[in-house]
């Protein structure tokens, strides 16, 4: 229906969690984008939950830092900027 909902809170993204995650996903949604501007583990979780309800998720992967893709495998995008691939390919070892 060409509406969507950008909502930005200064200082509020490292305060995201799962149950923040689990609360959202209640609603339905044809597609989550998010970034690397709020706590990993609620992205590993937003993954998940992504998965489990079959919605496609886009991860932009910045700002730069170590990220452990494993942890990331399944169906998902990960938009990477050169300089973020960068970071995490040194982060990584390689």
């Amino acid at each position: 229906n060409g509406q969507n909902r950008i909502v930005v809170l200064s200082g509020a993204n490292m305060q995201v969690n799962r149950e923040d995650v689990e609360a959202a996903l209640r609603q339905p949604y044809d597609a989550v984008i998010t970034q690397l501007e709020i706590p990993l583990e609620t992205v590993f979780a937003l993954h998940e939950m992504t998965q489990e309800r079959g919605i496609p998720l886009c991860i932009d992967a910045g700002p730069a830092m170590p990220l452990e893709l494993e942890r990331l495998a399944g169906p998902a995008a990960l938009a990477v900027e050169n300089l973020v691939l960068a970071s995490i390919s040194l982060a990584r070892g390689e």
